[in-house]
């Protein structure tokens, strides 16, 4: 009985995912080691660093999380980009003149750029920590940029009072073809001339500076991505953060142990992984990058701990194991 409650209470909270699995494919050897992190470096002057420590701080989820698990890579404002750096597999360059998109391109080919908001009126970027750096708007705004160990980047936006701007506007620049196309849960997936996911932009979110959520959306228009934040509440507490969160990557590295496939998802996997396009795209990630493990049944484990596990350190998946059923692995803690 105590099983079949379980069961049920599961299945109810279950996202639609696809449940049928790839087909089998021969065994191949597949091995990356993740880079190590580490924070440090400068502050700027109207400093955006204590509300992102304030944030992270008051931080109920992993896309709050804005301090965590950033690149210990340089940032530079000397030169013609603030950031250049391969981080993961990502090589991700961020400008030191806010006229220039942020650039993000996968060892895969998939390559992104990311117009910020307000590029005309901006100062150039400002060293914050290893891996973020800052560009005053000139409009009680300051757009902070953030990379992530995996080679996601996170976008934030540190709103300093009323004044500012409600809306925040970012171009993105893709392959021709391809498309932004709103989620039910909020966010953005970006689609390639195929139709397949090759990145997406989280859900949208606010908080001000007592950690109280304040409303945004993600409005699109062609391959604007604009960022709606509506903070002329009387209680708004500022100065407000707010971001837009992209990522490319859900696999870190992986390795064979025996007969367990011993996987490390990205950080954006853990905080962004679970709804029905990002687990399409997580299946069509590990069965490009690991042939060896692309079945049936190694997917329905994988699955399972994307969506019910995220945070655990390795979501361990069992070659042996064989349950008729995707609920099956659910009922099992996965494996």
């Amino acid at each position: 009985m105590k099983s079949k409650a379980l069961f049920a209470l599961i299945l109810a909270s279950t996202v639609a995912i696809s449940i049928s699995g790839p087909a089998d494919i021969a065994l191949a050897e597949d091995s990356v080691e993740p880079p190590s992190v580490a924070l440090g470096g400068a502050e700027v002057g109207d400093n955006p660093l204590p509300a992102l420590q304030s944030v992270t701080a008051k931080s109920s989820s992993a896309a709050t999380n804005v301090l965590s698990d950033v690149a210990s890579v340089a940032t530079d404002d000397s030169g013609s980009n603030a950031i250049e750096a391969t981080v993961s597999d990502i090589r991700v360059v961020v400008p030191a003149d806010p006229a220039s998109p942020i650039s993000l391109e996968s060892s895969t080919g998939t390559s992104i750029k990311i117009s910020l908001p307000f590029a005309g009126e901006a100062a150039g970027a400002k060293p914050v920590l290893n891996g973020v750096v800052a560009y005053d708007n000139d409009n009680g705004s300051t757009t902070v940029p953030v990379v992530k160990n995996d080679g996601s980047i996170q976008i934030m936006t540190v709103i300093k009072d009323s004044a500012a701007p409600t809306t925040y506007t970012y171009n993105i620049g893709l392959a021709p073809n391809s498309s932004l196309v709103p989620e039910s849960d909020g966010g953005v997936s970006v689609l390639g001339p195929d139709g397949s996911r090759i990145g997406a932009f989280a859900p949208a979110w606010a908080k001000d500076a007592n950690g109280t959520d304040v409303k945004t959306r993600y409005e699109v228009a062609g391959t604007n991505l604009v960022q709606v934040v509506e903070h002329s509440a009387a209680d708004t507490a500022y100065p407000i953060t707010a971001d837009p969160y992209f990522g490319i990557d859900l696999i870190s590295s992986a390795y064979w142990s025996g007969g367990t496939f011993v996987v490390t998802p990205t950080w954006w996997a853990r905080a962004n992984g679970n709804s029905p396009m990002a687990h399409q795209a997580l299946l069509t990630e590990f069965c490009d990058k690991y042939r060896s493990a692309c079945n049936t049944q190694m997917w329905w484990q994988l699955a399972c701990h994307a969506q019910f596990a995220p945070f655990k350190a390795t979501w361990n998946l069992d070659s042996w194991r064989w349950r008729d059923s995707y609920y099956a692995y659910i009922i099992n803690w996965c494996n």
